[in-house]
């Protein structure tokens, strides 16, 4: 139903950064049951692969959804579109 309301090509923008951020979402959901920091004995800590690849996989995620709301705002052919009423009951 989203989709349906934004113009031409952006729709098809739209439908393919979903399905990124869909897929970035699972492997958030999958890196969370690793560590992100390992500490040695000298009480050092240093950043684990998989912190490092939250870290990014929150940043692309960010981005997709800032990049989503910009054109989803500028191209819908409703004022009021379902994503809009969606993002605003999620407090973004």
């Amino acid at each position: 139903a989203i989709i349906e309301d934004i113009e031409p090509p952006y729709n098809v923008i739209v439908e393919k950064q979903i399905e990124e951020l869909l897929y970035i979402e699972a492997r958030l959901q999958k890196l969370k049951s690793k560590k992100f920091v390992l500490h040695n004995k000298k009480g050092e800590s240093r950043i684990t692969a998989a912190g490092k690849q939250y870290k990014e996989f929150s940043q692309i995620r960010d981005s997709i959804i800032r990049n989503l709301v910009k054109v989803i705002e500028h191209h819908t052919k409703q004022k009021k579109n379902e994503f809009a009423k969606w993002l605003e009951k999620q407090n973004f």
